[in-house]
């Protein structure tokens, strides 16, 4: 087995101790976390002091395993609280699609270009996080947006649209 495959095969063990207590409540997480998910990580600690002398300094794979042992407090954190996900990958998804637009925005055509990218973009991570169809969101509110009131400009923001329509659509059953 290579040193990734078996790395990658300890901290699969992890991912399925999290998948296994991830609907029970915080008491029955931190329970099982430190009686399962600490021992295992302490084999990929130990596994990893053990093979940080069998690569090259420089190599990846050694720079790998140093990172790794030098943030292993952070790595471990999740193990003493039952609220705490194993991994940041929430926030990750969150910011995913700036960091992937980062460079096309460089050639949004103008500074108001950019800025109204920005708007758009925000409305629709808000759409997604809050669960609406984006499309159908854009679609109602550019089609009302011209005769909407000022005074009820909030109504048009995504969290406010989802409640309104909801009581709009249970007052029409």
């Amino acid at each position: 087995m290579t040193d990734v495959t078996e790395t990658l095969t300890l901290i699969a063990k992890l991912y399925r101790i999290e998948k296994k207590i991830k609907r029970d409540n915080l008491d029955i997480r931190l329970k099982v976390r430190k009686k399962e998910s600490r021992p295992q990580l302490a084999k990929i600690l130990l596994w990893l002091r053990k093979h940080k002398h069998s690569h090259l300094p420089k190599s990846p794979m050694n720079q790998a395993i140093q990172y790794t042992l030098n943030i292993r407090k952070r790595l471990t954190r999740y193990t003493k609280y039952g609220r705490l996900p194993i991994d940041n990958n929430l926030a990750e998804n969150a910011i995913r699609p700036i960091a992937l637009g980062r460079e096309n925005w460089m050639f949004v055509g103008s500074e108001n270009g950019g800025h109204t990218a920005a708007i758009l973009m925000t409305f629709c991570a808000t759409c997604r996080k809050l669960k609406i169809n984006t499309w159908e969101y854009l679609k109602d509110v550019l089609q009302r947006i011209n005769t909407h009131p000022m005074s009820k400009i909030d109504d048009l923001l995504p969290g406010r649209w989802q409640k309104l329509r909801q009581q709009h659509l249970n007052y029409n059953k």
